[in-house]
């Protein structure tokens, strides 16, 4: 069987700040605040999300992992809808 690739996270996740310059790779690992990495490449956990009073952009670090079909794991799920009434507003 061929191995198949997949990028993670899916794409079409951002968290966008206000800040032109200054960014954050967020959390890679439950309750990790995320790093900063410096002009020599160096990385430091994250203290502050502002720089400047304004808000750092989030950072993902993508990467491409092996994958077969055969491990997919699926999720059936439904939703109901409640029947309401609309208020008159007198």
């Amino acid at each position: 069987m061929a191995t198949i690739y997949k990028i993670h996270p899916a794409i079409g996740v951002a968290r966008v700040g206000n800040s032109p310059d200054a960014f954050f790779i967020g959390p890679e690992t439950p309750g990790s605040p995320g790093v900063e990495i410096g002009a020599d490449g160096a990385e430091t956990t994250l203290t502050t999300y502002k720089h400047n009073g304004l808000v750092k952009r989030q950072a993902t670090r993508f990467r491409v992992l092996p994958t077969s079909k055969t491990c997919q794991a699926t999720s059936n799920w439904s939703v109901r809808s409640a029947p309401t009434r609309v208020s008159s507003g007198a």
